[in-house]
């Protein structure tokens, strides 16, 4: 990561000013978008000079801020393992060991971070020059429990993080490969029935064809006839391994069932653009983003497109997991979301 805070374009933030001490919380929130739960500052003196050492957690709600697109692409593939972006100012040139930081959290041992605890950093010491700034991305995993308030401390002065919604960001990574081993073709117990065929059957044909209830089966069309893009979203709950499945697609994505997975299957008669990143869940009124790829497992290669405008020609099909384990709770109503259209699971009984 660039020490300098112009070319690691942190946030839009501070216009090259520094800004220290607990009421410019909510100056910092103002001008980056950012809501003040995800904030911490420190503003400590050091032989005359100050040094400011602000503190950004890293989830959904982060990237939904007024954040640089190299950020975003910086910590998106951080986004589930509980990071937390160091910023460090100063208004003289000076030194900043981050090895002196300490977080603690009750119950839990308190910890300072090692150099191999950053995805991203300066060489140590780092080097902070007067009006420029620092920073680095510190994974914290599973010693910080966030659903719960853990203080920063750095030479007597401490913050606080205690997070308003927890319930968007977790203690341990996901324990999910992020791309499952792929295999072609897929074999959902149709193989006679060819893929042009099947477009425009119902989701209750489909479970009827797979011998599951229909309440585990959902269809999307989206778009003019011309171009029209057939979703079909299977619920992976434990009925699933009653359905009639190929057992080599079954053996991938047995380790989700009964997880909040929703198994997705997208194809064209014609051709239609198509990108997984356009899916989005909610539950109980909060929406759920799916901005990281740990949230994907392809089945097929090429699922994981990397742009949102992604294609999928005629005849193609995409298929992957969306994995929604700890955001969703498939014992209540949830949907699932593409662009603006919509459709509802319901819990089994």
């Amino acid at each position: 990561m660039n020490r300098i805070l112009s070319l690691f374009c942190l946030f839009v933030i501070l216009g090259g000013t520094l800004v220290f001490g607990a009421d410019n919380i909510g100056t910092i929130a103002q001008r980056t978008g950012l809501d003040r739960d995800l904030i911490g500052l420190i503003s400590v003196e050091i032989e005359g000079t100050t040094l400011a050492l602000t503190f950004i957690y890293v989830n959904e709600r982060t990237l939904a801020s007024r954040i640089s697109p190299l950020l975003r692409q910086q910590i998106l593939p951080h986004l589930e393992a509980n990071a937390i972006v160091v910023w460090v100012s100063a208004d003289a040139d000076m030194s900043f060991s981050p090895n002196e930081l300490v977080f603690r959290q009750q119950g839990r041992q308190p910890f300072s971070p090692d150099r191999e605890d950053w995805a991203t950093a300066p060489p140590e010491p780092w080097k902070i020059r007067a009006q420029e700034a620092a920073a680095g991305l510190l994974i914290m995993g599973a010693r910080i429990d966030p659903t719960l308030p853990f203080w920063i401390e750095f030479r007597g002065q401490t913050t606080v993080i205690e997070l308003e919604d927890p319930v968007l960001v977790y203690a341990e990574p996901l324990d999910y490969p992020v791309v499952a081993p792929q295999h072609v073709p897929i074999d959902l117990g149709m193989e006679d029935l060819a893929l042009a065929e099947a477009f425009g059957i119902t989701g209750e044909e489909i479970a009827l064809l797979l011998g599951i209830d229909s309440r585990l089966v959902r269809t999307l069309f989206i778009g003019p006839a011309e171009e029209q893009l057939q979703i079909v979203l299977i619920h992976l709950a434990e009925q699933v391994r009653e359905a009639h499945l190929g057992p080599g697609l079954f053996a991938q994505f047995e380790r989700y069932i009964g997880r909040a997975s929703i198994m997705v299957l997208a194809f064209s008669r014609t051709g239609a653009n198509f990108s997984p990143w356009n899916f989005w869940a909610s539950q109980g009124g909060r929406n759920y983003l799916l901005f990281a790829i740990a949230r994907f497992t392809e089945l097929t290669p090429g699922f994981i497109r990397p742009a949102r405008d992604g294609r999928i020609e005629a005849g193609e099909m995409a298929a992957g997991i969306i994995i929604l384990y700890r955001w969703i709770d498939p014992s209540l109503p949830f949907t699932v979301n593409y662009h603006t259209e919509k459709v509802e699971f319901l819990p089994l009984d």
